[in-house]
């Protein structure tokens, strides 16, 4: 007796958060950020979160791309979760999660980037996965704001300070 085994992917699972909203889609800048309410939503993110680093973990690219972020400043972790969001990198103090696509990002997926900026502050890079010469060119523009944090971004966008952790 053999047991099937079925393995949702990332990409077939309907986000739950998307119920909500009127014909599945967000209205940019005024529909608030998706996070996990239940404990079951929480273990639906958690599931992603594990999913993602999983099939990150080996891969000679996004070795390559934390090497090259950790040797150039502080501060990067991987495999972040904001909401349902995860980034495969990010940076809590200058507030900017790298994304990498293994297929080309939809319009949606640019829009939600900026309606995440004016609603938190965090800047969404896009990396496309395997470019070796994007690394580089992704440092670089990271560099260009050196000196922004998360917290002055915020500000510069009228949005509420971010809580000290004590």
């Amino acid at each position: 007796m053999t047991h099937e085994v079925t393995r949702t992917t990332i990409d077939e699972v309907v986000e739950p958060w998307r119920a909500e909203l009127p014909n599945g889609v967000f209205v940019w800048g005024q529909t608030p950020l998706p996070w996990p309410r239940t404990p079951q939503e929480q273990d639906y993110a958690d599931r992603l979160k594990y999913e993602v680093a999983l099939a990150d973990a080996g891969d000679s690219f996004m070795k390559k791309l934390r090497y090259a972020l950790i040797t150039a400043e502080d501060g990067w972790s991987r495999h972040y979760l904001w909401g349902y969001r995860i980034f495969s990198a990010w940076n809590r103090a200058r507030g900017i999660g790298i994304i990498v696509d293994r297929v080309e990002p939809t319009l949606e997926q640019h829009s939600f980037d900026i309606h995440t900026l004016y609603q938190s502050g965090i800047l969404i890079l896009r990396l496309p996965y395997g470019e070796n010469l994007a690394i580089p060119k992704l440092l670089k523009r990271i560099a260009r704001d050196k000196d922004s944090t998360w917290s002055e971004r915020r500000q510069q966008l009228g949005l509420k300070a971010l809580r000290q952790r004590i």
